[in-house]
C-alpha cells in the first residue's frame, strides 16, 4: 500500500467511513448528474424554437413540423431570429391553417417597431413583413394590393398601410373564427 493510499484510508477510517459507502455515494452521485445532463439537454420542444441559436431553434421547428405539432410551431412566431420567424410563417402558409391569422396578425403589429441594426435589420423587417402578409392574404382570401410597392424602407404611409392589413386580419378573424376554431 502506497502513502498516499494509507493516508486516504486512515481519513475514511477516523471519520467513520468505509471504502463502500464512499463507492455507492459516488455511484449515486454520477446518476444524478447523468439525470441532470440528460433533463437539461432535452429541454421542452416549445423552449428550444425560441432559442438565440438559429440551428438550435431551426431542429426545434423542422421537428415540430414533421410532427404537425401546432403549438410549437405557433410559440416559433415568437422566435428570436428573424430568420425562424420566416422559417415559421413558411411552414403556415403550407399547412394552410386559418387558426393562424390572429397570430400573425399579431407577429406583423409586433414588427413595426423600429429596432436598432440599421438598415439590414430594416431590410429583414420588410421580408418579414411580406412574407406575413402573403400568408394573411393566403389564409383569409383577403386582397391587399395596395402594399405591393412597398419600398426597402419604412415610412408612415407604408405603416398605415399595415395597420390596415392588421385591422383588416383581425375583423376577418373576429367574423370567421368559429367555422375554423377546434371545440
Amino acid at each position: 500500500m502506497n502513502i498516499s493510499s494509507y493516508i486516504l484510508f486512515l481519513v475514511l477510517f477516523m471519520v467513520g467511513c468505509d471504502i463502500q459507502s464512499l463507492n455507492t455515494d459516488k455511484i449515486k452521485l454520477e446518476q444524478s448528474k447523468d439525470v441532470v445532463k440528460t433533463d437539461m439537454q432535452n429541454p421542452q420542444q416549445q423552449d428550444l424554437v425560441l432559442a438565440k441559436d438559429y440551428y438550435v431553434a431551426k431542429k426545434a421547428l423542422d421537428k415540430a413540423v414533421q410532427e404537425k405539432d401546432v403549438a410549437v410551431i405557433r410559440k416559433g412566431l415568437k422566435g428570436f431570429s428573424f430568420q425562424i420567424k420566416k422559417d415559421v410563417v413558411k411552414e403556415v402558409k403550407k399547412l394552410n391553417d386559418k387558426t393562424f391569422v390572429p397570430d400573425l396578425a399579431d407577429v406583423l403589429e409586433l414588427n413595426q417597431g423600429a429596432l436598432s441594426g440599421g438598415s439590414e435589420v430594416e431590410v429583414q423587417q420588410k421580408e418579414l413583413d411580406r412574407l406575413i402578409i402573403s400568408a394573411l392574404e393566403q389564409l383569409t382570401g383577403l386582397k391587399f394590393d395596395y402594399t405591393e410597392n412597398l419600398s426597402q424602407t419604412y415610412n408612415m404611409s407604408e405603416n398605415d398601410d399595415v395597420q390596415r392589413i392588421i385591422k383588416q386580419a383581425r375583423l376577418w378573424w373576429k367574423v370567421n373564427k368559429n367555422e375554423f376554431q377546434k371545440n
